[in-house]
């Protein structure tokens, strides 16, 4: 359950400086595909794997 609220926070993080700074975007740019992958690893575990928690 932990883990499952940090990956939304992930992506909660990812909107906000997508939307309000999106000057970092180009910084983050280059990390950005291991970020997606990570927090979407994380979320479909969560998603698959503990279908009680939802």
């Amino acid at each position: 359950m932990i883990i499952n609220i940090i990956g939304w926070v992930l992506v909660g993080i990812l909107v906000v400086v997508a939307v309000y700074f999106p000057d970092y975007i180009d910084i983050l740019f280059f990390p950005m595909p291991l970020i997606v992958s990570f927090v979407l690893a994380i979320v479909s575990i969560f998603i698959f794997g503990n279908d009680d928690d939802l």
